[in-house]
């Protein structure tokens, strides 16, 4: 029982950290176009984020973790563990340390790695996992192409419109955008946590597996953990990403959310954090210094696709071997 226990703490520390490593994801865009300052953006962000939970309970469960990643019938409360502690602390490393990585990239390795030491490459579903790898690591290219589009879409419309009178409905419109957005942020980092708790309770018996729903406590405490992750979280790297990354005009801000908001809509296995940047470097590209500016930037975000997937799996795989000897204890 106190396995499970620090295994439910864990899942909920995972959303906090999902809130508060995501937290400049969806309100960096207002900063940039000076829609809200850093402290009402953050606000109006977790507002969205927390009460996405309303909507999170019209929708079905929460598909099982790891579920097109590895053979489920693999995991138990050792292999979780693994996860949880892989994703955990990939996610304060990169937190720390500045690194732009993509908390949904470090989840999938850390779920391979745990799975795999415990009963090696066979746990992998191949034709599957290779889907949901590409979609992660085109994640930017795709946010790029998607806003860039929209942006398209929105320029050749309003060439002919008095740029005073756009940039002030482009920032009424953005409030909208960012809260969609937020919507769909919050209840995508949830699930990742609630499935996990509900597997545990599957485990204690707590839980039939062919619930509908899941438990009320288990989807308020996910959603709630969320909100404080990103009402605490993610001041550095806000700071980062508004100033290094790219200025954006009310028209592209709009253009980025309202990119990542399809994807959610579409139910797109992408990266948000690798989504978003795309979207943003969007806007960059059209000024070719800035473009180059932002290079040693760009290599950050690259160098963040080819390291996170080897190093959450090799963390994960240790911590499902310390998992034998400390969950064993409580």
């Amino acid at each position: 029982m106190n396995a499970i226990a620090l295994l439910i703490i864990l899942s909920l520390a995972l959303a906090f950290m999902h809130g508060f490593h995501d937290s400049a994801n969806s309100i960096t865009t207002m900063v940039s176009a000076k829609i809200l300052t850093p402290k009402f953006a953050v606000l109006f962000s977790t507002f969205f984020n927390t009460i996405a939970l309303f909507i999170f309970q019209l929708t079905a469960s929460p598909a099982p973790v790891g579920q097109g990643i590895v053979n489920v019938t693999f995991i138990d409360h050792y292999v979780l563990f693994g996860a949880l502690m892989g994703a955990l602390t990939w996610n304060t490393i990169a937190w720390v340390y500045n690194v732009s990585s993509s908390s949904s990239q470090a989840l999938v390795g850390s779920i391979m790695g745990a799975t795999m030491a415990k009963v090696g490459m066979t746990a992998l579903i191949s034709t599957h996992l290779f889907k949901i790898i590409l979609y992660l690591l085109i994640s930017p290219t795709i946010g790029f192409i998607l806003a860039g589009a929209i942006m398209w879409l929105f320029r050749r419309y309003l060439k002919h419109k008095s740029p005073r009178k756009v940039d002030f409905w482009f920032k009424k419109l953005q409030l909208i955008s960012v809260a969609c957005y937020g919507l769909a942020h919050g209840i995508n980092d949830a699930r990742k946590s609630i499935s996990i708790i509900c597997l545990l309770l599957i485990f204690m018996g707590s839980l039939d597996k062919t619930e509908a729903s899941a438990p009320n406590w288990v989807v308020y405490t996910c959603f709630i953990s969320i909100g404080l992750g990103t009402l605490f979280g993610g001041w550095r790297v806000i700071k980062n990403m508004d100033q290094r990354l790219a200025r954006l005009s009310s028209v592209n801000a709009c253009s980025a959310e309202i990119a990542l908001t399809a994807v959610f809509i579409l139910g797109l296995p992408l990266s948000v954090s690798h989504t978003i940047r795309g979207a943003m470097l969007a806007d960059s590209s059209k000024n070719y210094r800035i473009f180059l500016l932002k290079k040693g930037l760009k290599n950050t975000i690259v160098w963040s696709w080819v390291i996170t997937f080897p190093v959450t799996m090799i963390i994960s795989a240790l911590a499902w071997y310390a998992g034998h000897l400390f969950l064993d204890q409580l």
